[in-house]
Formats: C-alpha cells, structure tokens, sequence
C-alpha cells in the first residue's frame, strides 16, 4: 500500500465514525413556592439543590434563592432533590410520578420549580417530559427475483 494514503485513509475513517455523545448535562430552573411566589419567604434561607445519582451519590448540589445551574456528567440517572431552611427535603416530581430521570447530555431547563415542604414534593410549573429520546430503528430488505 502507497505510505502516503495511510493519513488519508484515517481520516476518512475517522470522518465516518459517528461523533461522541455529549458528556454533561445542564439542569437548569428558578426555584419558587407552590403558589409561584419566589423562595424562600423567610429571610436569609436559601434552598440547596442536589442531584443524586443511581448510586445514591450526591453529584452536583448549589444554594440558591432564585435560579440555578447544575452541570452532571451524561450517561447517568438523577433524582433533583430540593432542601428548605427548615431542612425537609422535597423531590422533584414529574410526568406520571416519575422521580428520576437520565441525563443524556446537552441542557434541560425546567422552567420555574415549584416546592410544596409539606407533601416533600417538588414539580415544575409548566409541564416537562424528562423522558429520553427514542430512536426507531428501520430495517431494509430487498427481495431477489
């Protein structure tokens, strides 16, 4: 084989490989009360919000009064969980009661996130499917005569 097609030969193969899937996920939101009020109402309580892996893991947590930002390596399941001054901790509830959700990368902005302390339940205020994406795969057959 001719030395000077090996380098084009691997980039061409390179070039046809599909592209790495994305390896963070951003979970983004404003944190607000079940009346759509801004938390917390006490004075100087902030609330930490914590994603907790398959494992049990904390992975990303932030105090926040208002908007936050959490960045979670892809590939993986989260629960959001949402902890007040008062230390009850509510978790972030969707579609049909579902309390996890899988990180597959890129952003998932949930909107405004309401925090009821006395059910420990958290949800977003407009409705959010955290579901994967589904791929259908075809499959092509030709017939011979």
């Amino acid at each position: 084989m001719n030395r000077s097609l090996i380098p084009v030969t691997a980039l061409l193969l390179t070039a046809a490989l599909p592209a790495p899937a994305a390896e963070w996920t951003t979970v983004t939101g404003h944190v607000r009360e079940v009346t759509g009020a801004r938390l917390p109402s006490a004075p100087n309580t902030r609330v930490v919000v914590a994603a907790v892996d398959e494992s049990g893991r904390i992975v990303a947590r932030q105090e926040s009064d208002d908007a936050f930002s959490l960045q979670l390596p892809a590939g993986h399941a989260y629960s959001l969980l949402f902890t007040g001054g008062d230390e009850t901790v509510s978790t972030l509830i969707w579609g049909d009661e579902a309390t996890t959700f899988r990180a597959e990368g890129g952003a998932i902005d949930l909107g405004h996130v309401g925090i009821n302390p006395t059910t420990h339940r958290s949800f977003a205020l407009r409705e959010i499917d955290l579901r994967p994406v589904a791929t259908d795969t075809v499959m092509v057959s030709e017939e011979s005569p």
